[in-house]
């Protein structure tokens, strides 16, 4: 598999660093999504110090894979760390299962990072194919899914 590069594209060269696609085996995977309940219930002072109260839940599947998208030009250790700090609002599991990306630094750093997971090509039937839980474009530092 060939690797993109994930720096910054250098001034010799035009075009811009592709975007790095990084898939996760989630096994136990969950949505955050908004309890209206909740926020019903709350005063507008509480809503600007606690923020929009969330409730987490169960994605009911057997195999799933969630897919994060990190921007062209993020540095390499920026773009693990976002994933990295995703991965607990997508998964009750302390690890994914096995971890894929267009970059095979992000797949060994990430593989590594959750204790020597399976890396797989993301020519992988269980890659390509899904089930997807999340479409979730990371961006450095922050986090923006479907809820």
């Amino acid at each position: 598999m060939a690797s993109t590069s994930t720096s910054a594209t250098s001034k010799d060269s035009p075009e811009p660093s592709p975007d790095v696609r990084v898939w996760l085996g989630n096994r136990q995977a969950v949505e955050e999504v908004t309890d209206h309940e909740r926020l019903a219930a709350m005063t507008d002072t509480e809503l600007a110090q606690q923020g929009e109260p969330k409730v987490r839940r169960a994605i009911p599947m057997k195999k799933a894979c969630t897919f994060l998208n990190i921007p062209g030009g993020t540095p390499l250790l920026e773009g693990v760390g976002t994933v990295v700090k995703a991965w607990p609002h997508m998964s009750d599991a302390s690890a994914p299962a096995w971890v894929a990306s267009t970059s095979g630094a992000y797949a060994s750093l990430l593989a590594e990072h959750f204790g020597g997971v399976e890396v797989r090509e993301p020519e992988d039937p269980d890659v390509m194919h899904g089930p997807y839980t999340t479409d979730t474009a990371a961006v450095a530092g922050e986090t923006k899914g479907k809820g």
